[in-house]
């Protein structure tokens, strides 16, 4: 939208304001594609463009939320992101657990202070890197597990 467009957007806004009860306007910038609104009882309203009157809600399409279940779920791929998922997911989730298994330290053990090299030396810069590597595997265990079963369990 040029300069003029969104002051000309904002005058509107204000003129359907003042007849709508409503005390401020944020208007859109960046990201956010609506104004916020706010009224004289303190409530907020989120207004799109083109629309006559603030909503009580942000509308679904501007949401972000969808999107990141979206890519969670089926890689923003539809069917074919949903089989990837599901085939992929266990098989990663498996590959990282053993990964794990591999690595666990059994007569050493594992300590906190492997997380960061003492110092430059590859012995210790191994160490950091398999640490590193195991609280890694940790989250991507969890995140593909987790993709998996949502794409695996359907939702009503």
């Amino acid at each position: 939208m040029l300069p003029q467009d969104a002051d000309l957007e904002a005058a509107r806004l204000l003129a359907h304001a003042a007849l709508q009860d409503v005390e401020s306007i944020q208007l859109a910038r960046g990201l956010r594609a609506f104004h916020v609104t706010t009224d004289r009882l303190g409530q907020h309203g989120y207004w799109r463009f083109g629309a006559d009157r603030p909503e009580t809600d942000i509308p679904q399409r501007l949401r972000v939320e969808p999107l990141v279940l979206e890519l969670h779920e089926h890689l923003l791929l539809g069917k074919t992101g949903d089989v990837i998922v599901r085939t992929l997911g266990p098989i990663a989730a498996a590959l990282m657990i053993v990964g794990l298994m591999l690595w666990w330290p059994l007569r050493t053990g594992w300590r906190a202070r492997d997380v960061l090299p003492r110092s430059a030396s590859r012995s210790h810069l191994l160490r950091s890197h398999l640490a590193l590597g195991a609280l890694g595997g940790l989250l991507l265990v969890t995140h593909a597990a987790t993709g998996a079963l949502m794409a695996t369990i359907r939702r009503s």
